[in-house]
This record gives C-alpha cells, structure tokens and sequence, in this order.
C-alpha cells in the first residue's frame, strides 16, 4: 500500500531492503539517512523535507550492481499523543471517584497508531475548583506532585478535575504540548 509510504521525523524508521536472485543488496536514500542493521535490515533517520526516495541496489556474485527497488515516501511528523491518567483511562468525560483517587502517573501514548514510540510526559499541570477559586498543582515529570495528590484526594461527586499544560517528549525530539483531559468526577 503505498499510501502507508512514511518517514517520521526524529524517529527511527526501520526499513527492510530485498533483491530476488541478489546474493547482497544495498539501500541509499536522498533526504535522509541510512544505517544499515543486519542482513537487509535500516534504520532510516529523518530531520525535515517533504519527500525521500531509498534506492535499493542489487549486487550480483561478480560484484556488478544493478537498482533494483526506487520508493519515495512522504516525510511527517510523528503523530501528538494522548495523555492518559493511570488507573482513569483516557479523556473520556466522566471518571469514579475511586478511580481518580487511585491516580499516581500521567502517561502519553499514540492511541491507535501502529507505531510503537514512547511519549515521557515532562510537565502538567492539575487544577480543581475549590470554594469557588481555581487551585492548580504543577507537576514535574508523569508522577502527580504530593498536592496534585491532595487535590485528588479532595474531590467529591460533581467536580471537575483539569489535567493541562501537558508536554511530552518523543525519543529524539523537543517536548511538545499536547492535549489536556477534563473529567468530571461521579
């Protein structure tokens, strides 16, 4: 399917290269970078563009070289993921206050993807409504701060708890904001 041709930026793209009736093959590509892993196995790296195309090249016993293979693939940015509340689930509206208190860790995870890429979320912040004024806690790193706890541990039935200011980081990239998560607590 050559609508699934992609390259993630800052990702490392694992690219198999194979040629019928070659003893060896090699892979090169314009607008990114190869590194061969094994028996016909890359790791393609990108770091901007639109398009890259890899070049694979078939090499017989008495060493001539004949292309074999040309794919262009499109180049794109790894998908933002979703924050999950460990032990709540992921932005759905409502949550059991049982559940929201047992809350430790906030998670990024690509939901749905096929791509398996590990998100560490960096910083969030958490805020509640109290006696009618907004209490925030900041949190570093995916642990919840002992007064994002606290916040938690305070919630009643009817309230609602503000997961935002997210940021997450991909295996080579900057962190980046994601999305927050609103739940209203039963």
């Amino acid at each position: 399917n050559t609508e699934m041709n992609v390259l993630y930026i800052n990702y490392d793209n694992q690219i198999t290269a194979s040629g019928s009736g070659y003893p060896s093959v090699d892979a090169s590509c314009n607008n990114c970078s190869l590194s061969k892993k094994g028996d016909g196995n890359y790791i393609a790296t990108v770091k901007s563009g639109k398009l890259a195309t890899i070049v694979v090249t078939g090499i017989a016993a008495d060493g001539k070289k004949a292309e074999i293979a040309r794919q262009e693939f499109r180049i794109k940015r790894l998908p933002s993921p979703t924050p999950v509340i460990v032990g709540a689930g992921v932005a759905e509206s409502t949550v059991s206050i049982g559940k929201i208190k047992q809350a430790k860790t906030l998670l990024a995870e690509l939901k749905g993807s096929p791509l398996n890429v590990k998100f560490n979320v960096t910083k969030f912040t958490i805020s509640v409504v109290k006696n009618g004024e907004v209490a925030e806690a900041k949190c570093k790193g995916s642990r919840l701060s002992s007064k994002a706890l606290n916040y938690l541990k305070g919630l009643k039935k009817g309230q609602k708890l503000y997961i935002e200011d997210v940021w997450a980081q991909g295996p080579k990239g900057k962190p980046k904001k994601i999305p927050s998560l609103i739940f209203k607590v039963l």
